[in-house]
């Protein structure tokens, strides 16, 4: 909770803890898997996400082993698929692949 709130002060938002915990069951009401943890203090994460970890597994191996996309592109690439996951989900997506035999293309 005061992750959160920091995080929304920061951007300019004001609000409080009983605000935050309305705006939690709203979005929870409206079907987003918001997930919380009966912890000191009380934790939330989101208990769905758009892409399971082995279909993020999947789609950052094919691009770092693909010839027709550059280096670079594949590192921006699996960055932004990394944002994906969770934090801790991220530990797993720094894979290093090693493709033999596969030239990348230096044409952007």
């Amino acid at each position: 909770m005061a992750d959160i709130i920091s995080y929304l002060e920061y951007n300019g938002e004001q609000t409080n803890i009983k605000t935050l915990r309305k705006d939690i069951e709203t979005l929870q009401d409206h079907g987003f898997d918001i997930v919380r943890v009966p912890t000191r203090p009380v934790k939330y994460f989101m208990g769905s996400r758009k892409y399971e970890l082995p279909e993020l597994k999947l789609l950052i191996d094919a691009v770092s082993s693909s010839r027709f996309i550059t280096q670079k592109k594949s590192r921006e690439f699996a960055k932004k698929l990394t944002g994906k996951a969770s934090e801790y989900q991220r530990k797993e997506l720094r894979r290093n692949i090693i493709a033999t035999h596969r030239v990348k293309t230096n044409n952007e």
